[in-house]
């Protein structure tokens, strides 16, 4: 096996675990007042984009943030109305991670990795020590990702592998059913864009394929709440139906303007890293505003897609 290929692939399971260690560790750190603060803060729409926002920032996991709203929904403590704009507002809140991945970091990996072990070992089952664990988490992301760079641009270099490259390469199509089918099986749009992000520095795709993975990448997020809403009531299906509903919209979009969405991340900075990040964020933004204007059409449009149940269970405010 080439060595290229041998620290991609090493480059990729530290990124991973360093990305679920992160996640797993804020989670645990924050408890359960994730869930008090979306059943106590979600009453209005703007309110609960913005909750669903920061939860998502926080714990750097929409999918997280779908399937306690699918819980909550289903409990009669949150109506479809307000779960719509906090899946919303989560959509942006994952962009997060891209943006941090997107920024060359990879020298303080070791730091991070040698400071977050001595946290968690030190303060092992205090909060300091579940923090330490996120440290820790977030400095195995960015060595994974000095790796996978290094990697993949060993790999770039094989002739074979360039020509086939070549090949496939405009596939705006392949490029959508490809963020789709990892995310779905990653069950994480972070991991996807920070992969997309590091391919595409590396040339393995131009920017605008790179965009189209990152588009399909918020449709195959969905899979987690769908999973999770599988043989439950009327209303946690409604939720969950909502999210892939909100992130198909807007695939269809963007899809027409994708030419000029593309210029227009170009025209905000050279690195393509932080062109991939910026459409991740811009994309969901405009989702979110889009989202927030049409959203008793949404409901109404869940509702009828997936009847049954009540439509409510939370305060409703105008």
């Amino acid at each position: 096996m080439a060595p290229g290929i041998v620290l991609l692939l090493l480059g990729l399971g530290l990124f991973l675990f360093g990305l679920q260690v992160m996640t797993a560790s804020i989670q645990d750190a924050v408890g359960t007042r994730v869930r008090e603060v979306l059943r106590s803060l979600a009453d209005r729409p703007l309110v609960a984009a913005g909750t669903g926002l920061v939860v998502t920032a926080v714990i750097q996991s929409s999918s997280a943030t779908t399937v306690m709203v699918v819980g909550l929904v289903e409990a009669g403590l949150l109506d479809l109305r307000a779960a719509v704009a906090v899946i919303l507002g989560a959509n942006v809140g994952t962009t997060a991670t891209g943006q941090l991945v997107a920024f060359s970091f990879t020298e303080y990996a070791l730091p991070l990795v040698v400071s977050g072990a001595g946290l968690a070992v030190v303060f092992r089952g205090r909060p300091a020590g579940r923090w330490g664990k996120a440290v820790l988490g977030l400095g195995f992301v960015f060595l994974g990702l000095g790796y996978m760079s290094g990697g993949a641009a060993g790999i770039y270099r094989l002739p074979r592998l360039t020509r086939t490259l070549l090949d496939f390469s405009g596939s705006t199509s392949c490029a959508l059913l490809a963020g789709m089918v990892v995310t779905g099986l990653l069950q994480s749009s972070s991991a996807t864009t920070g992969i997309t992000i590091v391919l595409a520095q590396q040339g393995f795709m131009d920017i605008k394929e790179a965009v189209a993975v990152v588009i399909g990448s918020n449709i195959g997020t969905c899979v987690t709440a769908l999973l999770a809403a599988v043989g439950r009531s009327p209303a946690a299906r409604q939720a969950a139906f909502a999210h892939l509903l909100i992130n198909v919209g807007g695939m269809f979009l963007f899809l027409p303007f994708l030419g000029p969405f593309v210029a227009l991340v170009q025209a905000l900075g050279p690195d393509v890293g932080r062109q991939v990040a910026n459409a991740h964020t811009i994309f969901n933004l405009v989702g979110l505003g889009v989202g927030l204007l049409l959203l008793n059409g949404l409901v109404k449009g869940v509702l009828w897609l997936v009847p049954g149940g009540r439509q409510g269970g939370g305060r409703r405010k105008n």
